[in-house]
């Protein structure tokens, strides 16, 4: 039948092409960084993860109601703080990989250091969208809207810098 060839598809082929993706991830990593950091970092975010997606039954289990008041502010704060890991990773790669491989290569010279903080600060806001968003359920469409604007009037007001930069990148 056809919604068993569905079931079908999608239990073979999806697992064997994300099998594939995150072992070509995971071959370049350890050919970077090791097999001992990619392995202990991989074993860090399972657990991470884990404890996450087990906070209930931790609490449960640990009887923190007994000793902190309202432990649902623990989780909170241990959302808001894997965004902002998440955000300080981000920009790490993004600057490692990014500015220092692929435009570096491409300019035969290192990046200014105001582009790289550019992407630093574009990586933070991002997450701090996310966090007020997907951690405070807070509607993000006034907040995006103000930044989009005042992102135009910042463009107007630093034009003659920007275009002295590209410049001086492109010579």
């Amino acid at each position: 039948s056809p919604e068993f060839g569905l079931w079908r598809d999608l239990m073979f082929y999806v697992p064997a092409v994300c099998g594939g993706i995150f072992g070509l991830l995971g071959g370049y990593l350890t050919d970077r960084f090791g097999r001992r950091t990619v392995l202990a970092g991989s074993i860090l975010l399972v657990v991470l993860f884990q404890v996450i997606e087990n906070w209930a039954w931790i609490v449960q289990r640990l009887e923190l109601r007994d000793y902190v008041k309202h432990p649902e502010h623990l989780l909170i704060g241990l959302n808001v703080l894997i965004w902002l890991v998440g955000a300080y990773l981000a920009s790490r790669i993004l600057n490692r990989f990014f500015w220092d491989g692929v435009v570096a290569r491409s300019l035969g010279r290192p990046v200014p250091s105001v582009l790289k903080d550019f992407g630093m600060v574009f990586v933070y806001i991002v997450a701090s969208v996310f966090v007020a968003a997907l951690v405070f359920n807070q509607p993000i469409g006034g907040f995006l809207a103000t930044l989009g604007a005042g992102g135009v009037i910042l463009g107007f007001a630093l034009r003659n810098l920007l275009s002295d930069v590209f410049t001086g990148l492109a010579v």
